[in-house]
């Protein structure tokens, strides 16, 4: 039978180990990888296993013209029909604008496509909008589709004691398809009956 504490004097109690505990629960689960535990923690952040891959995601390379040449490949899978129109930031908007419209206005034309890469992606976005609303809004139908294709920079050297170099990364490409809802014929046939 334990005594209670008399008059004057102070009872001692155990220190509690639960914040402890945590304390060390929180290391063991930092040494494991566990970036989620204990406070101020830093979120996980994901590490490609292919390193060869995560090295193709990268710029352009960086090169001196004096000494280099830089030539770029294109993939050679892109489709070339009498419907598609690939988009560069060397034509003038106002040339493309008036080359789709010739498209689309042309006898028997069901639909284009736009095709955009790299920082011609801005130009495809504006010129498929700029072409459904020069066109009514409603008589065009956009259908874009996003990814990313490889392509290589290869440096020429233009000095003989330098050697070639060359790198591959990913651009981002987008292709809109802009088809009508209904032909121009249908959309003129109501306005030449109300003529006559």
């Amino acid at each position: 039978m334990s005594a209670s504490p008399g008059p004057g004097t102070t009872e001692q109690r155990r220190p509690n180990n639960s914040s402890n505990r945590n304390h060390h629960a929180n290391k063991r689960g930092n040494s494991r990888g566990n970036p989620y535990t204990g406070p101020g923690a830093a979120p996980r952040t994901s590490h490609p296993s292919n390193p060869d891959t995560a090295a193709r995601r990268t710029s352009k390379l960086a090169y001196d013209p004096a000494e280099y040449q830089l030539i770029s490949h294109l993939p050679r899978r892109f489709p070339k029909g009498p419907g598609d129109v690939y988009l560069t930031l060397k034509t003038p908007f106002r040339a493309q604008m008036q080359k789709c419209k010739k498209l689309l206005e042309a006898p028997g034309c069901r639909e284009i496509t736009l095709h955009g890469m790299g920082a011609a992606v801005n130009r495809a976005v504006n010129l498929a909008l700029q072409l459904q609303s020069d066109f009514g809004g409603d008589l065009l139908e956009l259908s874009p589709t996003t990814g990313s294709v490889e392509m290589t920079d290869e440096l020429e050297p233009l000095r003989d004691d330098l050697d070639p170099i060359s790198q591959s990364r990913f651009v981002s490409v987008i292709k809109i398809k802009i088809s009508f809802t209904r032909t121009l014929e249908d959309v003129a046939a109501p306005k030449a009956a109300q003529k006559t």
